[in-house]
């Protein structure tokens, strides 16, 4: 109770102004109350992982006030959050973690030392996450991979990668929607609107294989659709010319055509 030690001492002083306990009483309980402001000072600038300003106040108490067991404390905390620190920067959060509780374990009530832990716990989770995520995205499980993009909080170093790869699975499914379109439309024999579909899917991913592949067959069948209705229309079952150019042209769509379901193929 400094404030109010000052306050006893200042009494005394007025009754005795030269009591030598009073006088050096009062400037002791000065001192140690401005060393106690200078130490909360150290202890935001460090929160704000701002360690030389830190650093400087606590030699500036200890400079004053040697036997101060709360500087010795910061002082230790810092140095102990400064060697995580390493471990921080080169994303090793298991290094950084065994550090920090070593650390918890010497000063158990330093809430500067439980924010530090706290965070390498998260990033460690946000790490082993993200991994997850990229395993699942190259086997094309998005379904898996996006809630474990979703759980990497905003303040992580991996969140803009997650960001990243959510958009990109965002991408991937409209793309993924334009593409069924498209393959139904095609199905059915809808050549024209299946690749407006296609042409739609482009204008956000051009190179997209799936796509590209799909837009190549549905042309190649364009160019066979007019012979084939001549085919169906055949009137002169004794033209053997005509009848060998439409048989052709049904191998052609055969072949061209895999899906039993098609109707083009159907048809031919």
């Amino acid at each position: 109770e400094l404030a109010k030690a000052m306050s006893e001492y200042g009494m005394a002083l007025k009754v005795d102004p030269n009591r030598v306990e009073a006088k050096r009483g009062l400037a002791q309980a000065k001192g140690e109350l401005e060393a106690r402001d200078i130490l909360t000072i150290a202890e935001t600038a460090a929160a704000a992982e701002n360690y030389d300003k830190a650093k400087e106040l606590v030699y500036r108490v200890l400079r004053d006030v040697p036997q101060s067991s709360r500087a010795k404390e910061l002082e230790a905390v810092i140095k102990s959050i400064e060697n995580a620190k390493i471990a921080f920067a080169s994303r090793n959060w298991s290094d950084a973690k065994r550090l920090l509780e070593k650390a918890q374990d010497a000063y158990p009530q330093s809430k500067l030392i439980r924010s530090r832990l706290d965070q390498a716990q998260k990033e460690l989770t946000a790490q082993s996450n993200i991994a997850q995520a990229k395993d699942a995205l190259q086997h094309q499980q998005l379904d898996m991979a996006e809630p474990l993009l979703q759980s990497i909080p905003p303040g992580s170093v991996y969140f803009t990668e997650a960001k990243e790869a959510l958009d990109q699975i965002s991408k991937n499914r409209q793309i993924a929607g334009f593409l069924n379109k498209a393959q139904a439309l095609y199905r059915d024999g809808h050549l024209p609107e299946a690749l407006t579909e296609i042409d739609s899917g482009l204008q956000q991913s051009p190179d997209n294989s799936l796509l590209l592949n799909l837009q190549k067959r549905i042309r190649q069948m364009e160019a066979l659709y007019k012979p084939l209705e001549a085919a169906e229309a055949l009137s002169q079952p004794n033209d053997v010319a005509a009848l060998l150019q439409n048989r052709k042209t049904c191998e052609d769509v055969v072949s061209l055509e895999e899906d039993p379901l098609n109707s083009l193929r159907k048809r031919a």
